[in-house]
């Protein structure tokens, strides 16, 4: 999180990790297939802020103005958060059940 500085940082770096995570071509097919990228119509990165923005109105304080960068950030945090109980279930239940099954 420290390292976005701006909404390009931001979209840069999920461009990357998408690369990274191998889904550039499903994203490709799904802009092809639903013309994502037409001028006319909101980019997939512009439905992303929107639902990032929306995911901030959980965390924000009562009273304190926020930037645009600054809800997008409390959004993903959100995001985050919502990942990593899963993420302990995960590692702390399903891995280890996984592991003992296959050592039988």
């Amino acid at each position: 999180m420290d390292t976005i500085f701006s909404e390009d940082s931001l979209r840069e770096l999920i461009k990357n990790a998408m690369g990274k995570a191998k889904i550039k071509k499903e994203l490709e097919e799904v802009s092809v297939e639903y013309n994502v990228e037409e001028q006319d119509e909101e980019t997939w990165y512009d439905r992303l802020v929107k639902i990032l923005l929306e995911y901030s109105e959980d965390l924000k304080d009562d009273g304190v103005e926020y930037s645009r960068l600054d809800e997008i950030k409390l959004g993903l945090n959100k995001i985050l958060q919502n990942l990593e109980i899963p993420i302990k279930i995960l590692i702390t239940f399903i891995i280890p059940l996984i592991i003992c099954k296959i050592m039988k």
